[in-house]
């Protein structure tokens, strides 16, 4: 029973319980209370009911006006974050951590004791941490000057579930970064001055955390361990970074090597420091700007000896040029993705430039703001170690460089547009027809070959989707050709997608004598063209045009196959056949 003579809450237990269990955890270390020293229990016990109380009275559910659930969830994510990645029963551990981020498992007092997560770093970590959030009286205390990298307020209410955007337990990347912070202030919670090394930590880890991608419990793992090995060296972060022996592992790799030459640039005058952290803060790149120092020519002057050695008048050109794709990067990219040019003209002039798209399973994707592999972020990232990645991250660069910033930034995409014609044709027709992109709902196109190309509605072929160089005919030559009045007697042409990879899309142009109607289908197949005349209901042809259509070299059962240069001439001979029938059938 609980003071007010009612059964004990899930809370009021487990604190219960946990109470009980510090006395074996600390049996003989004290704490200084109101100028006493008292036991680890009672310090505890003191704390959660006080001033402990008073940080989450800020975040209690406004229903129930309790903040039980509040602290259990930090308590759970402390679990997490505070396990030991090199602990011998790598089994166990696994099971452990993937229970804590089960939102269906549900951990009271024995479940935590049966993961053995009831442990000293836990309790140290969690009375650290709410100890240094006291004293605000608008919720937890701050001590970051600085919320671009980590907004101290915001990681809290995502870990305490106070966050109306999302219920659900932190990311992996997100519990890196809070594993950096709580550990930080577990460390140094009583030499927290000067803050500025608190808020280099966090800068480097929030880089670190946020460009790594974690498909599996052992990455998470990795990123934990490096935290611990890196903790030494937290009040010196850059300096350890910039040190030739200075090695990182547990993240991305790429990422750690932009880490250590940003480390260097920083260190090495305020010039620097105040370009690099100027790109840092913009919100889509989220400190992955490696790009501009390559673009730059930073990049690759530093790998020749990991080193920023450089002449003076070198560094001014370096940083010169860093600024100027800095800028230009900004007037494509704003805080959330790539701005809105109209007509797709970035993918556009982008494609007419190189190949940049990039594959996801069986497709190639126009990229999109946010996609893990197919983001434009993850383009900009490029892949030292694959020639290719580093090509289509070269592309950018060569747009960037056709852009005037002194006029719109879509005159200088048209200008490309306009006059870079690629070599290859299936890049030529999506750059020249806006409506290609604009059909790709889901950014994605399945490329068979240079010859045939689908256009995806959504993002399989079970789902509708043109064909690339059919809908070209279609929009242009015979969309041309009716605007003129040379296709007649056919009406205005039409686009039938398909919805299965067994049959081809087509173009249909109609043409109605005497109740009824003839249709020509014209297909794509492999770099030539399939054109079928019939009649729409029988699937016949009567005998006159039957005899035309066996005239042609190119007609085999009945079926004219000719490759894209005959296109034109070949729908002129149809269309006079057709027509010459019309008019007799008419007469």
């Amino acid at each position: 029973m609980n003071a007010r003579g009612k059964p004990l809450t899930a809370f009021e237990a487990f604190k219960s319980r946990l109470e009980q269990h510090l006395d074996t955890l600390f049996p003989n270390e004290k704490r200084m209370l109101n100028e006493k020293q008292v036991s680890v229990k009672d310090y505890f016990s003191h704390q959660i009911d006080n001033a402990w109380a008073d940080v989450f009275w800020h975040y209690r559910d406004t229903n129930t006006h309790l903040f039980d659930d509040r602290l259990m969830h930090l308590i759970r994510a402390l679990a997490i974050v505070t396990r030991a990645p090199d602990d011998p029963d790598s089994e166990g551990l696994n099971k452990t951590l993937e229970a804590l981020r089960n939102e269906n498992v549900l951990f009271s007092f024995p479940k935590y004791q049966e993961h053995k997560c009831i442990d000293r770093p836990l309790i140290e970590t969690l009375s650290r941490l709410l100890d240094s959030w006291c004293g605000d009286s608008n919720g937890i205390r701050t001590y970051l000057s600085d919320s671009i990298y980590y907004d101290e307020k915001e990681a809290f209410r995502r870990v305490i579930r106070d966050d109306k955007n999302s219920t659900k337990m932190p990311s992996y990347s997100e519990l890196i970064q809070f594993c950096a912070y709580s550990a930080f202030i577990r460390e140094y919670r009583d030499n927290l001055e000067p803050l500025e090394p608190f808020g280099e930590w966090m800068r480097v880890i929030g880089n670190l955390a946020r460009n790594t991608d974690y498909d599996s419990l052992d990455d998470f793992k990795r990123s934990l361990r490096s935290i611990k090995e890196l903790l030494g060296k937290s009040k010196d972060i850059l300096a350890y970074l910039a040190e030739k022996g200075g090695e990182v592992s547990g993240f991305n790799g790429q990422q750690i090597r932009e880490e250590r030459l940003k480390a260097q640039l920083i260190r090495k005058n305020d010039r620097w420091k105040s370009a690099i952290l100027k790109a840092e803060r913009h919100g889509y790149f989220q400190g992955q700007i490696e790009f501009l120092l390559k673009f730059s020519g930073v990049l690759d002057a530093w790998l020749k000896n990991e080193s920023c050695t450089w002449s003076e008048s070198d560094d001014v050109k370096y940083l010169k040029n860093f600024q100027d794709y800095l800028e230009k990067a900004s007037a494509v990219f704003a805080e959330k993705g790539l701005k809105n040019f109209g007509e797709s003209r970035w993918e556009r002039a982008l494609l007419a430039i190189g190949d940049y798209l990039l594959h996801t399973r069986c497709n190639l994707s126009f990229l999109d703001d946010h996609g893990r592999d197919t983001s434009w972020k993850r383009l900009l990232r490029g892949s030292p170690d694959v020639p290719a990645a580093e090509a289509k991250r070269g592309y950018v660069k060569a747009l960037l460089d056709r852009i005037n910033l002194e006029t719109d930034v879509k005159e200088s995409l048209n200008a490309v547009i306009q006059s870079v014609r690629p070599n290859e044709e299936w890049r030529r027709l999506i750059v020249e027809s806006p409506d290609v992109i604009k059909y790709c709902e889901g950014r994605m196109i399945r490329w068979k070959s240079e010859q045939c190309v689908y256009l995806l509605k959504k993002i399989r072929m079970n789902g509708e989707h043109r064909e690339l160089f059919s809908y070209h005919l279609m929009t242009g030559l015979l969309s041309d050709k009716y605007e003129k009045g040379n296709l007649a007697p056919f009406a205005k042409p039409n686009y039938c997608p398909v919805h299965t990879d067994s049959s081809e899309p087509y173009v249909r142009l109609e043409c109605e004598y005497d109740g009824k109607i003839i249709d020509l289908n014209i297909s794509n197949e492999g770099g030539s063209y399939r054109l079928k005349l019939s009649e729409q209901k029988s699937g016949m042809l009567p005998d006159k045009l039957k005899a035309g259509i066996r005239g042609n070299p190119a007609c085999k059962d009945e079926v004219l196959t000719v490759d894209r240069k005959r296109i034109e001439s070949t729908v002129d001979e149809i269309v006079r056949l057709v027509s010459e029938f019309a008019k007799g059938t008419a007469s």
